[in-house]
């Protein structure tokens, strides 16, 4: 047989073998699977973002926050006379001072600096004066026989000089200036009747000398008593006549004088008494004509009468004692007493100025003094000091108002040491000072009001505090007590101190600043600053029943009230700024701690602070509360509660500002309230316990608010307007913080399974910073919201995570469910623009993880993180991670894009990670649904949207992943509802259901380690179905179904699915399907019979293009037998083809029908020839094509065929030996060339020559139908529908085989109907050259 014919019957063989090796699935024998040949890019993971940091800067609470170290409480009084001898020194020098200035002593009293001592008198020399001057003498009386005295002067010349005892009644002149010229005359003659125990003399001086004469003299009666003038110490001079009548008590307690003088000097003093005892000096300035004195000394008395006004000295001293008195501008009469610690003055009219000192010595120090400086003295003024029964009195009786000035000092060492000071000035006509020691109790009463009231009141050397300015107060410790006071337009005051301060004024004058000061056995310390004082003021502090009480008839710029008591608490501290009328405040201490404020008027500010224990500045510890508030009108509450976790305010009307701060030991450990309020309405509360963490203003907005709340002190929150609540209910620790403007309600209450956050407010943005642990179950939130006023509402149930509230701008984290499951989580990612939510498990009954609450059967237990990217939040999100949906309603973006991220193990029935993003979004969103999407099962992907009102968005891009399969979704523009589903494999089934026509939709899938298959479709209908079924079939095309509703015929588009994604096991190939225009009704089918039918309507379908590929699993070497005799030779000659095939493993990847303007194509596969037993299918190397269509494109890559064929082929005859007999084999080849035929009769591709014994015997021409047509280029071939039914041949392996042996093998396999071949012409000899071939390089061998 020749060569030719040989190569044919291979080539035959391997075509037919290779499709015998691809049978049906119902048939198959040896496995078989598709090569690639789709062109897809594998989905990638799910990205998962970064975890979010909700970043929320913080700083210590504000009830932590250090506060102003500031003294609080009363402080000590300032010591300004300190505990000790100091003011008795004082007191003592200012005495000395006295009598030095006095000249009657230093230390004690000195009578000899009044009567010198005559015991070392030098002798004076007396002569007898002319008749003439001791005529003058006359007047005195009668002498008494037998009685003698003794003259003694002193002058500056002169030192004291006494003469000898010389009768009385006898005249005697004297020289005391030391010239040798007498100078006075004397004489002493005894008074007639005097008293009993009493002395009476006369005594008379007569100066000689023209000019003043300063000297001393006086006459010593008896060695007793002595009695005389002074116009050297006392007087200015001697008068030029001075003649006295005394009368002296032996014991020394009563001198009386009546004196006459003639021309006496400008000043003149009188002086007597018991000789070396006692003395009394009286000196006039100026000096009258008469005067006569009684001067008690025991009592110190005086009473005086003159012959005209003058200023009168007096003087009396003993050896213990020392008595001054001095009356400025004496009218002609008046009386000075003393007596105890009386001081007494009388007379017919004012004085201009008073003085009396009257000290008593014993064992040489001072020990006693009553002193009294005055000033406009009245009529009468009676100064009165008294300590009986624990209390001292001071009382001054005028007899007039505004009777002048006086100055006191009561001194009495033996009655506790008590010293007293007073200064007063405009003397009412009764004044009365009592400090009651008992009582710790000052009081201050008077007729009329005073100019100025100054005291001070010490006793046992207690210290004193005088503060500058008006005061009261008191320093006790124990029997040592000082007391200091100063008033001006004093009408009275009533201080208490102790337990219960009490501080009562009235004063004239208005204006001035007061402060009353205590400090009461170490234990109890009070303080009252006045700023300026008005008519009345009544304080009362009563620590005990946690009272203040204050009443005033006048406006009080400041005032501030403090007590404490040292050793055992409370400390008490309240100022109230811009008070009138009254107020009253009451205080509870403890858990429950209640400020309460009382006014008949409007106070600016009042500010109170009380602790139940000592402390001295704002640092200190223990149960406390310090409170501020401005603008008080009748009431005002605070209550805060520490153990109910509540904080009231009620108040009559509103106020401008609240600062509060309270603390409570609950256990062991503080509780701490504090408040900044401003703008506050009447009536605001605020509760924080681990129900509720709630915060209104109950009759109005609140202007500014700032409240928190802790048990501990690591307690924070955020630096801006912000709501904090932080919970552990484990560690016990709690706290809660807001600070919000123009607040009505701020409320985050923990449910269930999620919590609530409530804002109303002014507009503003928020910082939320809450973390609240009940159990095992935990809620959180951290980040900004706004603007308020909103509410935003977070619930987790049945697998539904629920966002609702308000249209905020958002942008937080979130986190709640089990402990266990949260602890193991980061949070959630951060999806910029968006919204994300992931959720994580751990096992029921391990550690924070109890069945209860956030547990689903079957899956355990889990926690759930989420994070909130999104401006204008909806009035509700729900996210599904179950059914792997987002759900938003009443949302008003105002970013034109969203993203979305979900990761479900334990709520979705799959885990499940998940990404989306959608851009163009409207302004307005009534309501608005995402998903389902993501991966499942069976390859399957899917996305889902709508919105309304309807309105088309940018885009959608959603990326799913679940374990290795991951899957993509984009749809350009986005309609106002999308549903798109698909499911990649040997059955594919695309479902879209949307509602307008998009530009472009991409769904595709990825199963890791597997393979890809994906849908890229552009002018997608609105709702259309995708159906393509892998074909088990020798031709790999996919059945496929589409429908667009609407008739629509607009889709372009690329399927394709890689083999092991169709089928694991490799029985299926790849599908790969694209189109353009696809028609609304389209499908693609594989009858029973093994034809293909595509069909298009109602129009033609613009290009459809099907890819396929094969892969041939290597089939053992078997032996094959075929023969046919040869027409036209009777049977005489039959071809004989045997041997045996194999073929090792071998794949077409690429196979490609892309088929133009078509509305109907049939593929039918070619006959199987030579009787051979092969499935259908070995028909489709040889198929047949028609129908109506613009254009067929056929084309093969990849081509890796690998055949083991071994040929015999021999030429037999009926009868003889074999004509012709020859063996082959054939290789790998990686090529075909396709060739096309048609349905008319044409001439095969060679003239068969026929020999014998090397003759050329005869040249046989064939002819087939169908008939060549044309030869492809390359792998590749085209066909055109005009042209009819036509069939394309891929027998040929890549120009192996002769062409004539594939037309005719071709013609052999025609499916069509009038197939043929016939011998068209024999003639003897050679055959001529064959036409060239499609193949060139075909050749006969």
């Amino acid at each position: 047989m020749p060569h030719a014919l040989l190569r044919v019957l291979a080539s035959t063989a391997i075509a037919s073998t290779v499709l015998v090796a691809v049978p049906p699935a119902a048939e198959a024998g040896v496995r078989t699977s598709a090569g690639t040949a789709v062109t897809v890019r594998p989905v990638p993971a799910v990205e998962e973002p970064p975890a979010a940091v909700a970043t929320v800067p913080t700083r210590p609470s504000l009830a932590v926050r250090p506060a102003v170290n500031e003294p609080v409480g009363p402080a000590k009084p300032e010591v300004t006379t300190a505990a000790g001898p100091e003011l008795i020194d004082q007191v003592t020098a200012d005495a000395a001072a006295v009598l030095r200035e006095q000249g009657a002593g230093g230390r004690t009293p000195d009578v000899r600096k009044i009567l010198p001592d005559t015991g070392q008198a030098q002798t004076l020399s007396l002569i007898k004066p002319l008749a003439a001057v001791a005529k003058v003498f006359d007047g005195l009386g009668k002498a008494v026989p037998g009685l003698t005295y003794r003259l003694c002067v002193q002058s500056a010349e002169v030192p004291v000089s006494c003469s000898m005892r010389q009768p009385v009644g006898v005249p005697a002149a004297a020289d005391v200036t030391g010239d040798g010229t007498p100078d006075l005359a004397a004489d002493l003659i005894p008074a007639a009747m005097p008293a009993d125990g009493a002395i009476g003399l006369g005594f008379a001086v007569k100066r000689l000398a023209r000019e003043n004469l300063k000297a001393q003299v006086w006459a010593e009666y008896d060695g007793k008593v002595s009695v005389g003038f002074d116009g050297l110490r006392g007087g200015s001079s001697l008068s030029d006549f001075d003649q006295g009548t005394f009368t002296v008590d032996l014991t020394g307690k009563r001198v009386k004088a009546v004196v006459k003088r003639t021309k006496p000097g400008a000043s003149a003093a009188v002086i007597a008494g018991l000789t070396g005892r006692s003395a009394v000096s009286l000196r006039q300035t100026p000096a009258t004509a008469k005067l006569t004195v009684n001067a008690a000394l025991d009592s110190p008395a005086l009473d005086v009468t003159a012959s005209a006004p003058a200023k009168l000295e007096a003087l009396a001293v003993t050896g213990r004692q020392f008595t001054e008195a001095v009356l400025d501008r004496m009218p002609t009469r008046a009386e000075v007493r003393l007596s105890g610690g009386e001081i007494r003055f009388a007379g017919p009219s004012p004085m201009a100025r008073a003085r009396v000192h009257h000290y008593t010595y014993r064992d040489g120090r001072l020990a006693r003094a009553v002193s009294a400086e005055l000033r406009k003295v009245p009529p009468t003024l009676t100064a009165k000091y008294t300590a009986a029964n624990g209390r001292q009195t001071l009382s001054v009786d005028s007899g007039r108002p505004r009777a002048g000035a006086a100055e006191l000092l009561f001194f009495d060492r033996n009655a506790d040491k008590t010293v007293l000071r007073a200064e007063l000035s405009d003397l009412p006509a009764k004044v009365r000072l009592v400090n009651d020691m008992a009582e710790h109790r000052v009081t201050h009463t008077t007729s009329s009001p005073i100019g100025r009231f100054a005291v001070v009141l010490q006793r046992n050397e207690g210290a004193i505090s005088t503060p500058r300015g008006g005061h009261v107060t008191m320093i006790k410790d124990g029997a040592a007590v000082g007391v200091s006071g100063l008033l001006t337009g004093l009408s009275g005051f009533d201080v208490t101190y102790g337990a219960v301060p009490h501080v009562h004024l009235n004063v004239a004058s208005s204006g001035r600043s007061f402060v009353g000061a205590a400090s009461i056995d170490g234990a109890h310390l009070a303080r009252l600053e006045i700023s300026n004082t008005p008519a009345t003021v009544d304080v009362t502090l009563d620590p005990a029943a946690r009272k203040a009480e204050y009443q005033a008839s006048g406006m009080i710029d400041k005032l501030r009230a403090a007590y404490a008591n040292v050793k055992s608490g409370p400390t008490i501290d309240g100022t109230v700024l811009g008070v009138r009328d009254d107020v009253k405040a009451s205080w509870q201490l403890g858990e429950r701690t209640e400020v309460s404020v009382d006014s008949s008027s409007k106070i600016r500010q009042i500010q109170i602070y009380a602790n139940k224990a000592h402390v001295s500045s704002t640092s200190g510890d223990g149960d406390d509360v310090r409170a501020a508030v401005e603008g008080v009108r009748k009431h005002v509450e605070l209550v805060a509660d520490t153990k109910a976790q509540t904080l009231a305010w009620t108040a009559d009307r509103p106020v401008a500002k609240v600062s509060a701060l309270a603390r409570a030991k609950l256990g062991d450990r503080y509780a701490r309230a504090a408040a900044e309020v401003t703008g506050v309405p009447a009536r605001f509360d605020a509760s924080w316990n681990a129900g509720t963490y709630r915060f209104r203003g109950l009759s109005g907005p609140v202007g500014s608010a700032a409240l928190a709340f802790t048990n501990h002190d690591g307690a924070t929150a955020p630096t801006g307007p912000h709501l904090a609540a932080h919970y552990d209910q484990a560690s016990g620790d709690l706290d809660a913080s807001v600070l919000v403007k123009g607040l009505s309600q701020v409320e985050f209450s923990p449910a269930a399974q999620g919590f609530t956050a409530d804002f109303r407010s002014a507009r503003q943005t928020l910082a939320v910073d809450a973390d609240v642990t009940q159990g095992d179950v935990r809620f959180g939130m951290a980040g900004s919201l706004g603007p308020v006023p909103g509410r935003l509402v977070v619930s987790a149930a049945d697998g539904k995570i629920t966002y609702s509230g308000s249209r905020l701008d958002v942008r937080a984290r979130a986190w709640l469910g089990k402990v266990g499951a949260l602890q193991k989580m980061r949070a959630a990612p951060a999806v910029p623009g968006g919204v994300s939510l992931v959720d994580g498990g751990c096992a029921a009954g391990t550690s924070g993880c109890a069945p209860g609450p956030f547990c689903t059967p079957g899956r355990g237990c889990f926690g759930l993180q989420g994070y909130l990217d999104v401006t204008g939040l909806p009035d509700q999100v729900t996210v599904d991670l179950a059914a792997k949906t987002f759900a938003f309603s009443g949302f008003s973006p105002r970013r034109r894009s969203l993203g979305l991220y979900l990761a479900s193990s334990v709520l979705s029935p799959v885990p499940i990670k998940a990404r989306a993003t959608l851009t163009g979004l409207p302004s307005q969103i009534t309501s608005m649904s995402l998903g389902p999407f993501g991966v499942g099962p069976g390859n399957v992907v899917q996305a889902a949207y709508r919105i309304e009102p309807a309105a088309t968005l940018g885009a959608l891009d959603v990326t799913a992943e679940a374990g290795d399969l991951r899957g993509h979704v984009a749809i350009d523009p986005v309609p106002a509802a999308v549903s798109v589903q698909g499911t990649y494999g040997a059955r594919t089934r695309i479902r879209v259901r949307n509602s307008a026509a998009v530009k472009r939709l991409v769904a595709k899938v990825t199963l890791a380690g597997k393979g890809t298959g994906e849908l890229r479709l552009g002018d997608v209908p609105a709702t259309f179905g995708f159906d393509a079924d892998a074909s088990a079939a020798g031709l790999g095309v996919p059945a496929v179904t589409y429908k667009a509703e609407g008739g629509a015929s607009t889709l372009d588009g690329y399927l394709g699915v890689e083999g092991r994604l169709v089928d694991p096991q490799s029985r299926y190939g790849d599908v790969s399907l694209s189109v353009q225009d696809l028609a609304a009704d389209t499908t693609i089918r594989l009858n029973p019979d093994q034809t293909l039918d595509l069909v298009s309507r109602p129009v033609p379908t613009g290009r459809i293009t099907v890819r396929g590929g094969l892969r041939v699993e290597p089939v053992a070497r078997q032996a094959i037998a075929v023969s046919k005799e040869i027409p036209y030779t009777t049977g005489f000659l039959t071809y004989h083809l045997g041997g045996t095939f194999g073929v090792g493993a071998s794949s077409v990847k690429d196979l490609g029908l892309s088929v133009r303007r078509v509305s109907w194509l049939r593929v039918r596969p070619g006959k199987i020839p030579f009787g051979l037993k092969a499935p259908p299918a070995l028909g489709y190397v040889a198929p047949g094509f028609e129908g109506n269509y613009e254009r067929l494109d056929i084309a093969a890559r990849g081509v890796d065929l690998r055949p083991d064929v071994a040929l015999e082929v021999k030429l037999s005859r009926e009868v003889g030996n074999d004509l012709f007999r020859e063996s082959m084999r054939l290789g790998p080849t990686t090529s075909l060339a396709l060739r096309r035929y048609d349905q008319r009769m044409r001439r095969i591709g060679a003239k068969q020559e026929i020999e014998a014994a090397g003759i050329s015997l005869a040249c046989v021409t064939v002819d087939a139908k169908p008939g060549f047509a044309a030869g492809g280029t390359g792998n590749s071939i085209t066909l055109r529908g005009a042209d009819g039914p036509q069939m394309v041949s891929l027998l040929d392996p890549g120009g192996q085989a002769p062409d004539y042996a594939v037309d005719l093998l071709t013609h052999f396999m025609s499916p069509f109907p009038g197939a043929d071949w016939k011998v068209a012409s024999t003639k003897a000899g050679s055959c001529p050259a064959a036409r060239p071939s499609p193949n060139p390089q075909a050749q006969s061998r």
